[in-house]
C-alpha cells in the first residue's frame, strides 16, 4: 500500500539515522553484540517505525532526561555528539504532527517514530503553502 506522509524525506532519514546510531552506540558502550530490529508498521492513520535494541535499556537515572540536550552518554567515543539527536528527532516528529517515543523493553530500548498520513487540513500543509508563496514573492 502506498502512503503519503505529512513529513518529508530528509527529517525521516535524520530521525532513523539518530535512533540507529544511538542503538549501536549503546550496544558498543555496554559491550553487547548489537542486535537491532527495525520494523515499519502500516497503520490505519499513518506509519510507525520501530527500532528495538538489546543494549540493556536506558538507565533509570537518565530516563527523565532522555529528550534533554545533555544526555550524550560518552563524549570520548566517535559516535557520541552533543546529545541533541533525540531532542531534534522528537521535534521533527512533533512538527509533522507525529511523535517519537522511547520505551523500555526486555534487555533494551524500543524507539518509535509515529507519523500520520497526509491530511489536506494539516497545519504543515498550510505552513508549506505559505513558504511556497513567500519563495515565489522573493523570486
Amino acid at each position: 500500500m502506498s502512503r503519503k506522509l505529512t513529513a518529508s524525506r530528509a527529517p525521516i532519514e535524520y530521525m532513523i539515522h539518530e535512533l540507529l546510531k544511538n542503538a549501536i552506540q549503546a550496544s558498543l558502550l555496554y559491550q553487547y553484540i548489537p542486535k537491532i530490529k527495525i520494523r515499519i508498521d502500516d497503520r490505519r492513520d499513518g506509519i510507525r517505525v520501530r527500532i528495538d535494541d538489546n543494549a540493556g535499556g536506558i538507565p533509570d537515572c537518565l530516563d527523565p532526561f532522555s529528550f534533554g540536550a545533555t544526555t550524550a552518554i560518552d563524549t570520548d567515543r566517535v559516535l557520541a555528539g552533543y546529545g541533541l539527536g533525540l531532542p531534534i528527532s522528537r521535534l521533527y516528529a512533533q512538527f509533522f504532527e507525529g511523535d517519537l517515543r522511547l520505551k523500555k523493553i526486555e534487555n533494551g530500548t524500543s524507539a518509535q517514530i509515529i507519523l500520520p498520513e497526509f491530511r489536506e487540513s494539516s497545519v504543515i500543509r498550510s505552513h508549506m503553502q505559505h513558504e511556497l508563496l513567500y519563495q515565489e514573492y522573493i523570486a
